[in-house]
């Protein structure tokens, strides 16, 4: 027990009753103390508290706290006392009554160390005190540095420091410093205003501050302005978002789906594809540890009961670190999932609060009343002991109350950690309608942005909330109500995904619908605020298992979905998929939803043929044209109900997307007036390049209009971008995958074209025409396209299968099936198909 080691008492054990009882032949200290017990090999331990004594002060001691007094709860054993007295540091003295041998005080708490105790006189006279607590006091007496950008001239920009602050209002003094990012030749500079030379680079421009106070205290922050393209100077404020935030391509990675291995480990072996397949965000699933080893089912990671360490089962910190240097490397962002909502019932801080009430310092961090905040249809759970938990959830994840501000500083420590040890690029907040709506934004959202977009500037804190329905815009940084910004650059919109996407009919009307829905009636909270547009997440079925999508035909039932994920890549906001999308995960698994959502994913599903140049283009697209990191969206006028065309307007450079979402080849005359497109005059040639089909020509506006006609095939795509010379996107195709772009018109020849490039090292792109054989989804036969080497031998087979007629490509990365690589030489390409061959030489050189 503790440090006294008894032995030799095996007299203590019962036989029969199979109970050990031995009583300690002194008494215990009040305080926690642990027992071992080992009996041969085996051995146990428990850790227990004692609390006794004439007088006590049953509320536990040893914390620190932020409040300026504390509830101090106690017990007097002697009947006939009527008051108690808690003294403070030996000097201060309080006054309560006792009811039923209880008794509760608020004591006020000074700055630091603050030793309770609690003293009575019994029925004789004599003075008892209680064994003493403490509690420290916490009070911040660090400046505070702000930065930002003052103004800019032909040659410099000046800084400004004037808004930093001191609690205790003492002088205090500057550092500038230079950001490793953009060095702007600061370090030096010590007063409240710094020059540096004006960048000739357009972007953002990023440079840090320290501040201190005569005792040593101090604080650093980081900021950043932003060089426009025509040379003008724009300084963010505390609700602006990073401009890769506004270009955002969001990949949702869930570790244990990505790989065999399910860690960290092998998700990071996929980094370098979803950074060729054109995103440029990846969103993790949570990888804290979890009161449960993390799992494919109903235990995804949301369960957590440490916020400072990676799930054993993921890998360690350590792990994490190289995942998120590898994301950086690649140029992708990396945001973590986390749940301000609630903890794990198994977290230490509940363990604690469960087993001493409201004597811990952990009581008041969860929710212990309903109220009528809970709108969700989740329903309210109350456990045992009066911890309160959304009922459609459980009683493992508890609610976390935002308005202590204990915990709130905890967990707000909690995000500072992961961007500073790890470098992470945000948050996605699971569950932020909860807190929300029983806290709002002053106790979470306003705190926690503050704070972390002082030590980086340049994050993106995605909601797990409604996004576009009336009233919701209080969420977002961009609004702002009795000077209460909210906390987040970007959330859901969930009336799209349920009214709409899930289940789409395919029409006319469903159409009008999905604008309507999409327009959002064209309001934005804020020039900053990004809704985030999904076909799938983590939390609802694969589109696959609802009627509208599904198709006994799996091909027909992927390239059903190609006409809705060309709209939310295109459309204001940004867009994410789930990973596995983009291979038709989930078509044909049966069993619960998580067995087609959470499964282990086999990349080589047949629907990544098709799907994956799809979502490989319209990434690639939208990352390389600012029309679409804006808020400003235009419907066009089709002439074909089920042809949906609009506009994204930017002066110099416009983007037209056109998509049918026939099952069938649809013609349209999309009218797009001059006023939708600013700078566009009549007579003017302009250059009009689809970029999603490589092709080009020149146009004229007439009488303030152009009358564009289009055909696109079965669920195909046209996005347009109008500007004075032609525009291109390079696309390196996916190794192993074929890109099937549909061209406007089916080709009516069968054959190889020259592949490019040509000699080539280490990648070369072969295209084939299949000619149609019927119309719409037309396939053309089995087809089988081979490479061998100059004396016949098979060295890879890079198609094998029915296809749909069209224009293909396939690239082929000098590897034989083994993966082995090929040596320099002449090669053969064979393509056959309905009956006809083609063959043409290719070379590899190194």
């Amino acid at each position: 027990v503790d440090t006294t080691l008894y032995s030799s008492i095996g007299h203590a054990y019962d036989f029969v009753t199979k109970q050990f009882q031995f009583q300690l032949p002194a008494p215990l200290a009040n305080g926690t103390h642990k027992a071992v017990l080992t009996a041969g090999p085996a051995a146990d331990s428990v850790t227990f508290t004692v609390q006794a004594g004439f007088v006590q002060i049953t509320t536990r001691g040893g914390f620190s706290t932020r409040w300026s007094q504390r509830t101090i709860l106690g017990v007097v054993e002697g009947g006939s006392i009527d008051s108690v007295k808690l003294v403070r540091n030996g000097i201060d003295s309080i006054a309560a009554p006792i009811v039923n041998k209880t008794y509760t005080v608020i004591v006020p708490l000074v700055e630091g160390t603050n030793t309770l105790q609690a003293v009575v006189r019994d029925s004789s006279g004599t003075l008892r005190v209680s064994d003493p607590i403490i509690i420290t006091r916490i009070i911040d007496h660090a400046p505070v540095a702000v930065a930002r950008a003052l103004f800019a001239d032909a040659t410099t920009v000046t800084l400004t420091a004037a808004n930093s602050s001191d609690p205790d209002s003492q002088t205090i003094t500057y550092e500038w410093r230079d950001d490793p990012r953009t060095p702007l030749g600061l370090t030096g500079q010590t007063g409240s205003t710094a020059v540096a030379s004006k960048p000739t680079q357009a972007g953002e421009h990023f440079f840090g501050l320290i501040v201190r106070d005569p005792n040593g205290n101090a604080d650093t922050t980081t900021a950043y302005f932003t060089i426009t393209e025509t040379g003008g100077l724009e300084a963010p404020t505390i609700a602006s978002n990073p401009e890769w935030a506004r270009r955002a391509r969001v990949y949702f990675l869930f570790p244990k789906a990505a790989s065999a291995t399910g860690n960290l480990n092998g998700a990071a072996l996929r980094l370098p594809i979803i950074k060729q397949m054109g995103f440029n965000v990846v969103w993790l699933m949570p990888v804290m540890k979890n009161a449960y080893p993390i799992d494919q089912g109903y235990g995804p990671g949301y369960n957590i009961v440490d916020f400072y360490n990676v799930a054993p089962e993921y890998g360690t910190n350590q792990d994490f670190k190289n995942f998120v240097d590898q994301a950086h490397a690649l140029g992708l962002k990396v945001i973590l999932d986390v749940t301000p909502n609630h903890t794990s019932r198994f977290h230490p801080f509940s363990v604690d609060a469960h087993a001493f009430k409201q004597a811990s310092p952990y009581w008041n961090w969860y929710q212990h009343a309903t109220d009528g905040s809970n709108t969700n249809g989740l329903g309210w759970g109350t456990d045992a002991d009066g911890f309160v938990y959304y009922g459609g959830f459980g009683e493992q994840l508890l609610n976390y109350n935002w308005n202590d501000i204990d915990a709130r500083t905890e967990m707000i420590n909690v995000y500072k950690y992961w961007i500073q040890q790890f470098g992470i690029d945000g948050y996605r907040f699971d569950v932020y309608w909860g807190p929300h709506r029983r806290y709002g934004e002053v106790a979470m959202g306003k705190p926690v942005r503050d704070a972390l977009k002082r030590i980086k500037p340049d994050i993106l804190l995605l909601a797990e909330d409604d996004g576009t329905g009336s009233g919701t815009e209080t969420i977002y940084a961009d609004y702002v109500n009795a000077g209460i910004n909210g906390g987040v650059d970007a959330a859901y919109d969930f009336k799209l995904y349920f009214n709409q996407i899930r289940g789409f009919q395919w029409s006319a009307s469903a159409v009008d619908n999905l604008h309507n829905e999409v327009n959002n009636s064209g309001y934005y909270p804020g020039p900053n605020a990004l809704y985030m547009r999904f076909m799938e997440s983590q939390d609802e079925d694969r589109l696959y298992a609802f009627a509208p999508y599904y198709d006994a035909n799996p091909e027909i039932a992927y390239r059903k979905t190609m006409p809705m994920a060309s709209v939310l890549f295109t459309v204001p906001g940004f867009p994410m998929i789930w990973n596995g999308q983009e291979v038709g995960w989930g078509y044909g698994i049966a069993g619960a939803k998580e067995a087609r959502n959470r499964s282990t994913i086999n990349w080589n599903a047949p629907g990544g043929t098709i799907l994956a140049p799809h979502y490989q283009r319209l990434a690639s697209i939208r990352g390389a044209f600012n029309a679409f990191a804006t808020q400003q969206f235009a419907r066009l006028s089709s002439s074909n109900g089920i042809v949906y065309a609009f506009a994204r307007p930017r002066n110099g450079e416009h983007a037209i997307v056109v998509t049918n979402f026939s099952g069938a080849q649809a013609s349209a005359t999309v009218t797009i007036p001059a006023s939708a497109l600013p700078g566009v005059a009549d007579g003017t040639p302009y250059m009009l390049s689809d970029v999603y089909r490589d092709s080009s020509w020149s146009v004229q506006f007439t009488a303030s209009q152009l009358a564009l006609p289009v055909t696109l095939p079965a669920y195909g795509t046209s996005i347009l971008i109008l500007a004075g010379s032609a525009r291109t996107v390079e696309i390196t195709p996916i190794s192993g995958v074929e890109d099937e772009r549909w061209i406007s018109e089916v080709p009516t020849e069968f054959g190889l074209l020259p592949n490019y490039p040509n000699p080539f090292n280490p990648e070369t792109v072969v295209s084939y025409h299949l000619p149609a054989g019927q119309a719409g989804l037309s396939v053309a036969s089995e087809v089988d396209l081979r490479i061998y080497d100059l004396l016949g031998r098979e060295v890879k087979v890079l198609v094998n299968r029915e296809m749909q007629a069209g224009t293909h490509r396939v690239n082929w990365n000098a590897t034989r099936t083994d993966g082995s690589s090929v040596s320099t030489g002449v090669y053969l390409v064979r393509l056959q198909a309905g009956g006809k061959s083609a063959t043409q030489k290719i070379v590899f050189m190194k």
